[in-house]
């Protein structure tokens, strides 16, 4: 069936009419009602927290991700979901099969939650979203530590300011004006960064200096907009004043650029609008007009021959009759294709103002692009389940039932050169001979855009689940879900953990593919912690019944353990002090303890290695030589007797001179 997507109304409407009594006559009108569903929307509930302190994280996002790896990325491709006034998420899923995903949280200061599968690519939490609304639980977050927290905000505040605007959109003038806004913000933010030791910063102090950098950053960018919205102004002011009139005295227009800040106008043009002109209308007569364009676009000469790039390696002639108002393009020239930024500079009494556009010169006109493509296609797979199914591209109308076909009406009957795009690549994605290869099982939505054209055409196409992969992916999930219901494992559990054992055997071999390698582990360290509590158990029936015959042994000793227990030892408070390639280590003595541990590492929350045992009670120094210049070092000391420990000291931290 031949899909016409334009944004022209009248175009619009002739198509939807035409599809209504096409749908009518061969009995779809019911088939399309049935594709037209949505996906039904569950209300997920997820609180981000900090992991040391409790409290809730307002800033963090929470991603959301296909449950299954894609086979071309390597990735699980990230699922589009808006969030709430009240923080929850709107997620789809199907209602009739549930929708499995993973999410993961990240924060700025914070270390992202994402783990990794069982070949090192990046995934999240599984979620399994059956009803309307679900409460996903708590993810804890790890903060970074102060320094790189502080280094990663001043690199973030300078991008920042420094990506902002792009200085190639504004006139001199303008760009030198910028560039003293951003020089006199960044001189800020360097200031800042002098005036902190990085080694030294607390997670206090980092905070106040991330609200300094968003203050700076908002002013930063608040008087950018200012030099922008001037040029947007000065644009909007004059760009109605300019017209261009073909040689065959069809008008064009100026168009606003959607990707341009600062309001920058385009016009296209063809390789045919040789001879024609541009003017400026109801222009005060003692206003001066003077057009410039930074490129050349064609060579003197007869004939036309068009090119696909540009080159800019000319020798001779004028663009835009620069200097001369009105500005023809000369009709015995040879046009390129290409992107010329142009700007026209009114002068009165001295006083110059100058706007800038953008004349894009195309290959040709196109008057129409349709697309003919199937509804629907359903996905078939290879022996590794990645799905084979592609819909190419055909030359001819009575192959349209084979894959998609677009024809351009155009000015240049030779010319079918196009650009087709996914826009939904997580489901399909588009390769370099045009074909559409599907990941996924879903609606696909393309953008098919031709070079002259100006409206893009839109098109879907849904694949679908074969019904033995249904089942398939159904019986996984039940698997999957007698797996998630172990629990904690207890004796007890051995007919649960026997059961999901049994129903993944039973399972087809491409079912057992489905079933994720997260899960799996979850039943194999199952069966693995079973067999370790029925040896304890064993060994603990074993151990009594040899208690029994050594009551007198056991209680001697018992009564010996509980004498050494009784030792109290108090914790020993520490002080540390750097020398040149050394530490002095300092502290009270206990007279309770037989000695003192020595323990040191890199990071304050690492891992300590113990380095000195003191065997006598009474010394009270200790020098470790076996360290670094320049770097930072954390000790800690604790008591003992005997094979009684007392508690360990507060962390003392140094930096070795």
């Amino acid at each position: 069936m031949e899909k016409k997507k334009r944004r022209s109304l009248r175009n619009l409407l002739t198509i939807v009419f035409t599809c209504a009594i096409v749908m009518t006559f061969a009995g779809l009108i019911d088939k399309i009602v049935v594709n037209a569903a949505e996906d039904s929307i569950c209300k997920v509930t997820v609180i981000v927290k900090d992991k040391e302190t409790g409290n809730v994280i307002n800033d963090a996002t929470v991603i959301f991700t296909e449950y299954y790896r894609n086979s071309e990325t390597q990735t699980y491709p990230e699922v589009k979901v808006t969030q709430n006034a009240d923080g929850t998420y709107n997620v789809p899923y199907d209602s009739e099969y549930g929708t499995y995903y993973r999410y993961y949280a990240k924060a700025r200061g914070y270390k992202d939650s994402t783990t990794l599968d069982s070949t090192g690519v990046p995934y999240g939490k599984k979620l399994t979203v059956e009803s309307q609304e679900m409460n996903a639980g708590v993810i804890l977050l790890e903060k970074y530590p102060a320094s790189t927290r502080f280094l990663d905000a001043i690199g973030d505040a300078e991008n920042e300011i420094n990506n902002y605007v792009d200085t190639n959109d504004y006139d001199s003038g303008q760009v030198l004006e910028i560039e003293q806004i951003k020089n006199t913000y960044l001189d800020k933010i360097h200031t800042i960064f002098e005036s902190v030791d990085a080694s030294e910063v607390t997670d206090d102090e980092v905070d106040k200096i991330i609200s300094q950098l968003d203050d700076i950053v908002a002013e930063a960018k608040a008087e950018l907009d200012k030099v922008a919205t001037s040029q947007d102004n000065l644009n909007e002011t004059y760009i109605n004043m300019i017209s261009f009139t073909t040689n065959t005295g069809e008008r064009r227009d100026f168009s606003r650029r959607e990707d341009e800040k600062t309001g920058k106008f385009e016009i296209n043009l063809s390789l045919f609008d040789k001879g024609g002109m541009f003017s400026v209308t109801g222009n005060d007569p003692d206003t001066s007009v003077t057009w410039q364009a930074k490129q050349e676009l064609y060579y003197e000469g007869y004939g036309r021959q068009p090119f696909e790039v540009i080159d800019n390696t000319y020798v001779k002639g004028k663009f835009l009759n620069q200097g001369v108002s009105p500005a023809a393009i000369p009709i015995a020239a040879t046009l390129e294709t290409g992107t010329v930024d142009c700007t026209v500079t009114f002068t009165k009494d001295g006083n110059e103002t100058t706007v800038t556009f953008v004349l894009n010169i195309l290959p040709r006109h196109i008057n129409d692009v349709t697309v003919n493509c199937p509804e629907q296609v359903t996905l078939t797979r290879d022996e590794n389940l990645n799905y084979n199914a592609v819909v190419t591209p055909v030359t001819s109308a009575d192959e349209t039932d084979k894959g998609y076909m677009v024809t351009i009406d155009t000015d240049d009957s030779s010319f079918n050169n196009y650009n087709i795009e996914s826009k939904t690549p997580d489901v399909a994605i588009v390769n370099d001979d045009k074909e559409i290869i599907p990941s996924k099982a879903g609606k696909a939505e393309f953008e098919v855009t031709v070079a002259g054209y100006d409206d893009p055409v839109s098109f879907e196409i849904e694949f679908l689940l074969s019904d033995e992969e249904k089942q398939e992916i159904a019986d996984a999930a039940k698997v999957e879900n007698l797996i998630a219901a172990l629990g904690t494992i207890t004796l007890d559990k051995e007919a649960n953990i026997n059961a999901a054992k049994a129903a993944y055997v039973s399972l087809s071999d491409n079912a057992k593919k489905k079933v994720s390698a997260e899960s799996l582990k979850t039943l194999e360290t199952a069966q693995t912690t079973l067999t370790t509590l029925k040896e304890e158990a064993a060994k603990k029936a074993a151990e009594e019944e040899a208690a029994k015959k050594a009551v007198s042994a056991t209680t001697a000793t018992s009564a010996t353990k509980q004498t050494t227990s009784t030792v109290k030892l108090s914790k020993v408070a520490l002080k540390v002090k750097a020398g040149k390639k050394k530490v002095k280590l300092t502290w009270k003595k206990s007279s309770k303890a037989s000695g003192y541990i020595i323990y040191r590492a890199t990071k304050k929350n690492g891992k300590y290695k113990q380095i000195k045992v003191i065997k006598s009670w009474k010394k009270t120094t200790f020098t470790d030589k076996k360290v670094k210049s320049k770097k930072t070092y954390f000790y800690k000391i604790r008591p003992y007797k005997g094979k009684v420990k007392g508690p360990v000291s507060a962390a003392k931290k140094v930096k070795v001179k």
